[in-house]
């Protein structure tokens, strides 16, 4: 398998309600980085940070908040965004970023989607987003046909899905 480069920072604006641990800097105040996130009634979160000294902050934004934040996003910039191998079948999957001038997958063949999930049988589909894409990858027998015959991995006790 060649070596893919996977993470990257970028700065990305997200609300309140969609930070995450490891999100730093930007709106945030240099220095800091979000810790946990909770939600909370009536609208809010709340947020625990860090300094960069290992001090603990905590604040309450509303949930609808916009922060700009340095986030690692997977791949950034390039048109393999993830390789991995799937879990329920065994085989190599992948999710390509179809704008990018070197992927293989064209948007038109994935029905005009930006993000591609390829199977080692070559069957690709197309999502939306990014986020459906990697959910969408973990397990081809959902969306390959050559993959739904494959018997899945199966430890003591388990039993295969019905499609």
């Amino acid at each position: 398998m060649d070596p893919v480069a996977t993470t990257n920072r970028d700065l990305v604006e997200v609300t309140a309600r969609e930070l995450q641990p490891g999100d730093r800097d930007g709106s945030l105040m240099r220095g800091r980085k979000i810790v946990s996130t909770r939600e909370l009634t009536g609208g809010r979160v709340e947020l625990v940070m860090e300094w960069s000294n290992g001090k603990r902050d905590r604040a309450t934004p509303q949930a609808d908040r916009t922060f700009r934040v340095s986030r690692v996003v997977s791949g950034t910039g390039m048109a393999l965004r993830h390789r991995a191998q799937a879990r329920t079948t065994g085989g190599q999957v992948e999710v390509w970023d179809t704008s990018h001038a070197e992927s293989p997958i064209p948007a038109h063949l994935v029905k005009g989607h930006r993000w591609a999930m390829r199977c080692e049988h070559g069957t690709a589909v197309g999502r939306r987003t990014e986020r459906e894409a990697m959910a969408d990858v973990r397990d081809p027998r959902l969306w390959c046909v050559d993959c739904v015959d494959i018997t899945p991995k199966a430890g003591p006790g388990s039993m295969p899905l019905p499609l």
